[in-house]
């Protein structure tokens, strides 16, 4: 999808249809939104530098793991990347009155970040989810 904020509303919907698929509860489709939006827009904004002409792909993947359910999801941009060590405790007293800086936190709260992968056509971020 292109990096515009308006897009956020067919990628919520196709992860609402794909949640229904899977039957996932109202509430882990709650936090999988959370997550997502937060990546979303951490794409567009630090990744892609809100500029159109570059993509935001996220891709779904639902396993069954030993009797375990499992979402891996990834979001990939065009940007150079960053580093998770880099990124700034918002919990930290000298962190506590920004007005940004609390996606990761977000995520992390959530999610298990995979890992961050970067390379010449861009970053991505992989998440998963389990048990949910």
């Amino acid at each position: 999808m292109a990096s515009r904020a308006e897009e956020w509303d067919a990628l919520q919907s196709w992860v609402e249809a794909f949640a229904c698929s899977e039957r996932y509860d109202s509430a882990f489709l709650s936090d999988l939104l959370r997550v997502l939006k937060e990546a979303f827009v951490n794409a567009l904004h630090h990744g892609n530098r809100n500029d159109e002409r570059f993509p935001v792909t996220v891709m779904m993947t639902a396993l069954g793991m030993e009797g375990v359910r499992v979402l891996l999801v990834e979001v990939r941009d065009c940007g150079a990347g960053f580093c998770l060590e880099d990124i700034s405790d918002p919990t930290a007293e000298e962190f506590l009155l920004c007005s940004s800086g609390r996606g990761m936190y977000i995520i992390k709260s959530v999610a298990s970040i995979d890992g961050v992968e970067c390379n010449e056509d861009g970053c991505s971020i992989k998440l998963r989810f389990e048990p949910f």
